[in-house]
């Protein structure tokens, strides 16, 4: 199968920070939503342990692109005619049924599920699973930009006659390789059979316990391999960096419009944002509603900066993201680090492969974006 027919545009899946009119809502090629086919999405994995985005905010709520990561995952489904789809957040479904609610603006009916204990991925598919009728269901993990073209997916999963299909990075697969050794995305689909082998109780990884399983009952296991960038995956600071760089990048060469902004040269602009004539942007940036970039400020992309930022007179910033509300102060440089939700980067200090956060833990960093796309 050639890569190229199964790599979506970043751009298809993104409509800045207003979604209440995605470009793809209205495409003349729109396909139905199907009754037949369930999202889900395993937002509540494991914690990073000592990597301090986890001490912030859930992984799947970090701002890629300034849009929260779950949400890239929801259009993904939604505007390729996916009707429904169930978050499995966990000790986090109140933080993610508060701003996600419905699914209003996304192209997407959601509901939640919360298991007591813990159930491992396959547990938490099996849950997902009993919550409708449907008759295949694509599941991603919650750190994943998923660019799989799903319609490709779909075919290549129905064409093979497999039980389960797993998308993994490479050129080609042997059947002489281990399904186990392969490195997996975290995208896949399951046939309601697949997930019923699953028990109903207790913890079941997807990797070490469900495909053996299907091999021992005799079920077919089928290999999707696409290149690596793919689907990037955010599991600490340094890939959180590569793969928000990378949205960004992927947006500036994005040949659409997106509501709201405007472009100059390699960089997306709400209009909202006031830029001083005097300030510098270089390479792709995304500037977000109600941000501030002050006289003589350099922004060398890629880069974003959210909602309500603001980066002041003399600073430089590079290579990083400013989440909601952050702030750059006077002569700050900022290089290949976050300034996150609320935060702010001193005067004429210098910052490089860090994170600046607020001393308390804050999970409002998205708040920004969702409260745009409500207006």
């Amino acid at each position: 199968m050639e890569f190229n027919s199964t790599i979506r545009g970043l751009g298809e899946s993104i409509a800045g920070n207003s979604v209440a009119n995605d470009l793809n809502s209205n495409r003349a090629d729109q396909p139905a939503q199907s009754t037949t086919i369930r999202g889900i999405v395993l937002a509540g994995g494991p914690s990073y342990g000592d990597c301090e985005l986890e001490q912030i905010m859930p992984r799947p709520m970090l701002p890629v692109a300034t849009r929260p990561l779950i949400c890239h995952i929801l259009s993904w489904f939604g505007n390729d005619g996916v009707g429904r789809a169930t978050v499995c957040a966990n000790g986090n479904t109140a933080l993610f049924s508060h701003h996600l609610r419905n699914g209003e603006g996304l192209n997407i009916s959601i509901d939640y599920t919360e298991d007591l204990m813990p159930r491992g991925p396959a547990g938490c598919a099996h849950d997902a699973a009993k919550k409708g009728d449907e008759e295949l269901f694509v599941v991603v993990e919650g750190g994943v930009v998923p660019q799989v073209d799903l319609g490709v997916l779909l075919d290549h999963h129905r064409t093979s006659g497999a039980s389960m299909t797993m998308v993994v990075h490479g050129n080609e697969f042997s059947p002489d390789q281990r399904l186990e050794d392969e490195e997996l995305l975290g995208i896949y689909v399951f046939s309601r059979k697949s997930l019923s082998y699953v028990s109903g109780h207790g913890f079941c990884d997807i990797k070490e316990g469900l495909i053996s399983d299907l091999y021992k009952r005799g079920e077919s296991v089928s290999v999707l391999p696409v290149p690596t960038d793919v689907a990037p995956r955010i599991k600490c600071l340094a890939s959180y960096l590569t793969v928000n760089s990378w949205a960004v990048q992927k947006l500036s060469k994005y040949k659409g419009e997106f509501e709201g902004h405007v472009r100059h040269g390699d960089a997306w602009i709400h209009r909202s944002a006031q830029v001083d004539d005097s300030a510098k942007l270089i390479g792709p940036i995304w500037v977000g509603p109600g941000a501030l970039i002050g006289q003589g400020a350099m922004i060398v992309g890629p880069v974003s900066v959210g909602a309500g930022c603001e980066v002041a007179a003399n600073a430089v910033v590079t290579r990083s993201a400013i989440w909601d509300r952050g702030m750059v102060g006077d002569g700050a440089i900022v290089d290949d680090s976050i300034v996150s939700n609320g935060a702010r980067a001193n005067n004429h200090e210098v910052y490089r492969r860090t994170i600046c956060k607020l001393n308390s833990k804050n999970r409002g960093g998205i708040l920004g974006w969702f409260g745009n796309r409500r207006r």
